[in-house]
């Protein structure tokens, strides 16, 4: 070899890996691409099967409650969910899911039509004991303690192991909670979680997979957002409990301009006042400029992608720069000093400086730290009437 460093069998890239590539291609890149299409190209049909699942759990709620409107689009079949219901709306949306699920597995696997209808049929059954226990009253604990001895019990009848069906469901309804992403990111996390926790049981990963992603629709997806103050009997029980799903809805999912956002978690009155902090801040110049950013934001160029706010966060508000969500603690108010003094920041305040950082990427940093709040903050809240802060 002409170079000396060729024979050196621990240097990399001739001792000088800064300036020069790895002639063989085995890098922490192309060793993370190739895993994960050797994971699509492996599971697949689980991910076919979940997907379908959802939206078809997204349809029946749109098809079940006449009330709720606006539920097809991007974000439609996934805020259906999310917006809550009634229990034996959650029974039924969970067996016509459970069915769909259950027959398109049985297929893509190979079934014939009379053992993917036995497939369905189980599917149904699961999903419906799923949706339950998601729309009951319960509180998350018992949620999760229901699901995984369903899930086992469903696992042991269809012949499987009791312990497979109850890790998958315990596990996936329980780490849903701590996952941080917008709905789709955490339903595929919630179905890795239950299909791991399947194969530790001694069972397959797809059936934990399939039944982790139902977990999480009626478990994690739903546990802020149900609202079980109504009467539980009678007409006029059905009509409030009815309403408080579409109100619950369109403050879940909307569009502002040719944006969709969505929003996660919190009350009514939450979701109902962050909507109006977005729609302020689109209203303002440097808002007008946010929102055409978000627009131009698009999946392969071509498919709109949803914006997302996670009312979940505790303690603090964050997001990350080029973000596609922002995660907002509703009851974090900080003080910050203004031309007014010490104030107390505004829910439109902390919209605002966030979106800096998620929409255009700015941080808080330059003199004294505040590059983003003069760039984004302080132009968006001095023209809705606001003080200027003057100290990060």
């Amino acid at each position: 070899a002409s170079d000396l460093q060729s024979y050196n069998r621990y240097s990399y890239c001739g001792n000088n890996p800064l300036c020069r590539i790895d002639p063989s291609g085995h890098s922490w890149l192309s060793a993370a691409l190739g895993g994960a299409a050797n994971f699509v190209k492996k599971y697949w049909k689980v991910i076919v099967v979940v997907v379908l699942s959802v939206v078809t759990a997204g349809l029946a709620t749109w098809a079940l409650v006449p009330t709720v409107t606006g539920l097809i689009g991007t974000s439609g079949a996934f805020a259906a969910m999310a917006a809550g219901l009634s229990f034996w709306t959650g029974v039924a949306v969970g067996a016509i899911a459970g069915f769909v699920g259950g027959f398109s597995g049985a297929l893509l696997n190979g079934s014939g039509l009379g053992g993917a209808f036995t497939s369905g049929l189980w599917g149904a059954m699961g999903g419906a004991v799923a949706g339950g226990i998601g729309a009951s009253g319960w509180d998350f604990s018992t949620k999760v303690a229901a699901q995984g001895v369903s899930g086992g019990l469903l696992s042991e009848a269809q012949g499987r192991t009791f312990a497979s069906g109850l890790y998958a469901g315990a596990a996936s309804s329980l780490g849903a909670r701590f996952i941080r992403g917008n709905y789709l990111e955490r339903l595929m996390a919630s179905a890795i979680v239950g299909g791991t926790a399947s194969r530790l049981g001694g069972g397959k990963f797809e059936s934990g997979a399939v039944s982790g992603a139902f977990c999480f629709m009626f478990t994690d997806a739903m546990r802020s957002n149900y609202n079980d103050d109504s009467p539980k009997g009678g007409t006029a029980g059905r009509a409030e409990r009815q309403e408080n799903v579409r109100r619950m809805q369109q403050a879940s999912s909307f569009t502002i301009g040719e944006k969709d956002f969505t929003i996660e978690g919190g009350t009514l009155e939450e979701k109902i006042q962050t909507q109006k902090d977005l729609r302020a801040i689109f209203s303002t110049q440097r808002g007008v400029e946010m929102l055409r950013e978000l627009e131009s934001r698009r999946f392969l160029w071509i498919f709109k992608t949803d914006f997302t706010i996670d009312l979940t966060a505790v303690g603090h508000s964050y997001t990350y720069p080029n973000a596609n969500t922002v995660y907002i603690d509703p009851s974090f108010h900080p003080k910050v000093l203004t031309t007014n003094g010490w104030v107390t920041a505004s829910s439109l305040r902390i919209m605002a400086h966030e979106l800096g950082h998620a929409v255009f990427g700015d941080l808080d940093n330059g003199f004294d730290r505040m590059n983003n709040i003069d760039r984004n903050e302080n132009p968006i809240v001095t023209s809705l009437g606001e003080a200027h802060r003057i100290k990060y």
